[in-house]
């Protein structure tokens, strides 16, 4: 009968499984939420606009409906992505993000919400959450993302349309 073997065993899988665990909370404390963008749906011209609404500086949104402000052209929808960015190039087990954009109407708020699991992140860590809205250009809309479980990274932006004479 051998003595120690399964006690052998136990001290080699014990660290295994730590440096498993470790390396899981290691890879999800790394999770930043890096940048929240917006493009304008050209819909005369059936493509996403390359502008970002946000950018630097951000765009004037009066009347984007019917293509004034700063806008590329004219817009009623609008796509938000948020950039996460985690470990490159690595599969984020049960990492969620969320994405919300609230309307900031007369009649009162209404949100829209998504959330996703995180799918392998880029050579760069880099991953891309989008919400597609409809009926933008006329009222604000605030925009917010962050990780399911740890609000603190949150970030979030907002989108002065307006319309008017």
């Amino acid at each position: 009968m051998r003595s120690g073997g399964p006690r052998v065993a136990s001290y080699f899988i014990a660290p295994v499984v730590l440096l498993s665990a470790l390396s899981y909370w290691q890879d999800a404390a790394r999770l930043a939420i890096v940048d929240i963008r917006a493009h304008p749906w050209c819909g005369a011209e059936g493509r996403l606009a390359s502008q970002d609404l946000l950018g630097d500086p951000p765009a004037t949104l009066w009347n984007a409906i019917i293509g004034e402000g700063d806008l590329q052209c004219a817009s009623n929808a609008t796509q938000i992505v948020a950039v996460v960015r985690g470990v490159p190039a690595k599969y984020m087990a049960g990492t969620r993000v969320r994405l919300s954009a609230t309307f900031e109407t007369r009649a009162g708020d209404s949100t829209v919400v998504t959330e996703q699991q995180i799918g392998v992140t880029g050579a760069q860590g880099q991953y891309h959450v989008a919400l597609w809205l409809e009926g933008t250009g006329c009222v604000p809309v605030r925009l917010r993302a962050w990780e399911v479980g740890d609000e603190r990274g949150a970030r979030a932006e907002k989108l002065d349309f307006h319309c008017g004479e």
